[in-house]
């Protein structure tokens, strides 16, 4: 049998009643030369029975022999893998049509890049749109995210298999992170990455996803140690353990920091910020807008954390956003709102949800046609 250019690479642990959609999903590409390798591990439910039914020559069952969790699980399929690039989705996501068209196009045209990305909508367990994760489209914002977050969006990622192979392929020490670790590694090998600026995935979030059942217990080990690899990679300095798990907590966790905390925080990533090394090749214009975006992103988590406990906490917060940054941003409304009562400022984050959740309806309809 030829070897197809691409590999979609699934694992299955109890896939359960997402997986057939999941399969159909990735046989409706309208790219048709790829094969469709799923990792079973040591599943205990019948949903793979069903799969097996599908009289499809692209797709390849591999069974571990034991458990191997699913970082595991991905090295193995790595190995498996017959194509020159492998794409990934989960057990649970769906994939839209023209993903493997779009992103292989874009590989093969610009071969710098060793993986390609695409924006990706989140989705319930009742298949209805919740949120849109964007992914960077430029290099400099997927440097500047890289220092404390997964630049690209794993589901729906195209890579090149031999490069991610000679960096190692996923550490399966780390659970929850792996995806934000191989494309640290990758960057800090000198490799690029990218993302199309369309919607091709969908990532299912539901009480039994893996991200859910692990993120809490996972996140304060694994983010940490890679933000400090990736912090000290782009400044050429030494960040304490302390300073970077406090940068941890102010990005995932603002509302259990001091005050104190929360101002020392701020400090910590802003000078992270100033000392990105000038070879790196970051605009400098680049780094204050993303610096300026993550302030207003910090401010607005801690605020709405606020609003349910301590109506004045939030208000004092607002005015020192608002003496710092002007009158004209969002700020403004909570600072006004927070002298009706709490009942009033509950009703911002509702407001600002909807306007999100608009903004997302807009771009997963535009899918493919960005």
């Amino acid at each position: 049998m030829s070897k197809p250019p691409i590999t979609v690479l699934m694992t299955v642990y109890n896939g359960g009643e997402y997986l057939k959609s999941s399969v159909n999903s990735v046989l409706k590409q309208t790219f048709r030369d790829f094969e469709l390798l799923i990792i079973d591990d040591c599943s205990t439910d019948r949903a793979l029975e069903d799969i097996k039914k599908i009289k499809d020559s692209r797709i390849r069952i591999h069974h571990n022999e034991n458990n191997l969790g699913q970082t595991r699980s991905l090295n193995v399929g790595l190995e498996l893998a017959r194509g020159e690039y492998v794409g990934r989705m989960d057990a649970d996501d769906i994939i839209y049509p023209q993903w493997l068209e779009i992103q292989h196009n874009f590989i093969t045209i610009h071969p710098q890049y060793c993986a390609v990305s695409t924006k990706a909508a989140v989705i319930n367990s009742r298949s209805k749109l919740v949120k849109v994760l964007h992914s960077p489209e430029s290099w400099d914002e997927i440097l500047l995210k890289f220092l404390t977050d997964s630049p690209i969006n794993h589901v729906g990622v195209l890579m090149n298999k031999e490069v991610v192979r000679q960096v190692g392929g996923y550490d399966a020490s780390f659970k929850i992170a792996a995806d934000y670790d191989l494309w640290s590694k990758l960057i800090r090998n000198g490799h690029r990455l990218a993302s199309t600026p369309h919607v091709l995935a969908a990532i299912r979030v539901h009480e039994s996803s893996t991200s859910i059942l692990e993120k809490g217990k996972s996140d304060i080990q694994e983010l940490p140690k890679i933000m400090r690899q990736n912090i000290e990679y782009l400044t050429k300095g030494q960040i304490d353990k302390k300073d970077v798990v406090l940068i941890w907590k102010l990005i995932y966790d603002t509302v259990n920091l001091d005050e104190g905390e929360f101002k020392e925080a701020q400090k910590n990533i802003f000078t992270v910020y100033e000392s990105i090394r000038p070879s790196i090749g970051i605009r400098q214009e680049n780094i204050k807008k993303f610096a300026r975006n993550q302030k207003k992103i910090f401010y607005i988590k801690r605020l709405f954390a606020f609003i349910d406990r301590d109506v004045y906490a939030a208000r004092k917060l607002a005015k020192e956003y608002i003496r710092e940054n002007g009158l004209f941003n969002f700020f403004i409304l909570i600072w006004i709102f927070s002298f009706f009562g709490r009942m009033a400022l509950s009703r911002l984050p509702l407001f600002y949800g909807f306007l999100r959740k608009l903004s997302a309806i807009f771009l997963n309809k535009q899918k493919v046609h960005s």
